[in-house]
């Protein structure tokens, strides 16, 4: 519609059109054959032929777009077709208001022009197509589909979808071995070619759920139950094998509660907890199932966060709650895995207070001078270079991305931390 501000003079110069009508000054003055000509059969009617087939055209590129994981061919042909339709009816609106803009003299009172104003000023709103007011439809339905509203979701539906996500995604840690070479070996595929002579398992009645490669050419086998793997364990263990194997230990599992009071002493949070959360009291057996660990700090400075150690059934319980009461809050809960990672050098697997190194590195752009605390650029986005990956990329000659802090979630070397911390704990099995 920007056209029609370099067609005429008298003609406004923004894209809203019905706003700047508004707006000006002047006010029209339209003889009585020149509005006859835009209101004839013969011509153009604003309401339906041509304002429709823009909305229509609109629409059903919208819908084309939101129904196609992909632009197909047939896609684009019916696009460029209703691009095509909508320029044309576009061009006859555009014509039309040009027609009446352009033939104008000022005058001080106009009921015509009023009239007009009105007109195209309600034609230009109903255009604003919001994208949530249309729905897909499949891609044969591409020529003058019916337009039909798509119906709105509510917060509590977006809500119950966000949770069911969520909570298909809890690991499930199955009964495992941890299988080792009796004889020294060169590779992880050496410990599989004797794993596999050692232990026949067309002699049973099942097979096992995976096998891992872990560190030191090791292997981690697990198995759907417990009876598979202690059959397995006697079986593997003999004087002739190959291999020995023993029981994969496991890590209890973390939690952190975000956001509690720090008017609630953290003394009481177990006794809180217990009390307040019936589905947890009824898993506990022993004060060892849900055990305090450590604070961490909370963005807001009146609240804190609490790291407990608890059992897999209990953890389970905890995530697919996803809330816990403690007092007058419903604090929300997540998994937190136990990795490490030094405040002062970066690394992992340590502490800043068992830190052995002599230089500190900044989190945020990686210098050697000084820690982020200290750091004059760690509101610049710029200067942010992760150490860590910095490192490694330099190690393996790869043109990784550095550009973010290194104690970020999104850090690829924190991310594998993580993952291996993850491969350690029990989360727990289903029968």
């Amino acid at each position: 519609m920007s056209a029609l501000s370099n067609t005429c003079p008298e003609a406004v110069t923004s894209l809203n059109l019905s706003q700047e009508i508004i707006r000006t000054e002047y006010t029209t003055n339209i003889t009585d054959d020149v509005f006859e000509e835009a209101q004839s059969d013969s011509s153009p009617n604003f309401n339906d032929e041509y304002l429709s087939k823009v909305i229509e055209h609109t629409e059903l590129i919208q819908k084309t777009l939101d129904g196609s994981r992909s632009v197909t061919r047939l896609n684009k042909d019916s696009i460029k077709k209703s691009l095509e339709e909508i320029r044309r009816s576009t061009q006859h609106l555009h014509d039309q208001v040009k027609n009446i803009l352009c033939h104008s003299t000022l005058s001080a009172e106009n009921k015509t022009v009023s009239i007009i104003k009105n007109t195209i000023r309600e034609e230009f709103e109903k255009l604003t197509i919001k994208p949530h007011q249309t729905t897909a439809r499949p891609q044969q339905d591409i020529i003058h589909p019916p337009i039909i509203p798509a119906e709105l979701q509510s917060y509590a539906s977006i809500v119950k979808t966000k949770k069911t996500v969520e909570k298909s995604v809890i690991p499930i840690t199955k009964p495992a071995l941890i299988v080792t070479t009796k004889q020294s070996v060169s590779s992880s595929q050496e410990t599989v070619n004797a794993w596999r002579k050692s232990v026949q398992f067309k002699n049973h009645t099942f097979a096992p759920a995976e096998v891992k490669k872990v560190s030191n050419y090791k292997l981690r086998v697990e198995f759907d139950n417990q009876e598979q793997r202690d059959e397995i364990l006697e079986a593997i263990n003999k004087p002739d094998s190959l291999v020995s194997a023993e029981i994969a230990k496991k890590l209890k599992p973390m939690v952190i509660l975000k956001g509690i009071f720090k008017d609630t002493p953290v003394s009481e949070l177990n006794d809180i907890i217990i009390k307040q959360n019936p589905k947890i009291k009824d898993l506990i057996n022993t004060p060892e199932d849900l055990t305090y660990k450590f604070i961490r700090n909370n963005k807001n400075q009146k609240l804190y966060n609490a790291v407990f150690m608890v059992t897999p059934h209990i953890w389970r319980a905890i995530i697919e709650l996803q809330k816990v009461n403690i007092d007058h809050q419903r604090v929300h809960a997540e998994d937190h895995p136990a990795f490490l990672q030094c405040y002062k050098c970066m690394k992992f697997g340590h502490t800043k207070k068992h830190c052995t190194e002599d230089i500190i590195i900044c989190s945020h752009c990686s210098s050697n001078s000084h820690t982020y605390r200290d750091c004059p650029d760690k509101k610049d986005h710029n200067k942010i270079n992760c150490h860590n990956c910095t490192e490694h990329a330099n190690k393996y000659k790869l043109n990784s991305d550095t550009k973010h802090s290194a104690t970020s979630l999104h850090c690829p070397r924190v991310l594998k931390q993580i993952e291996i911390c993850k491969n350690k704990t029990d989360y727990g099995y289903q029968k």
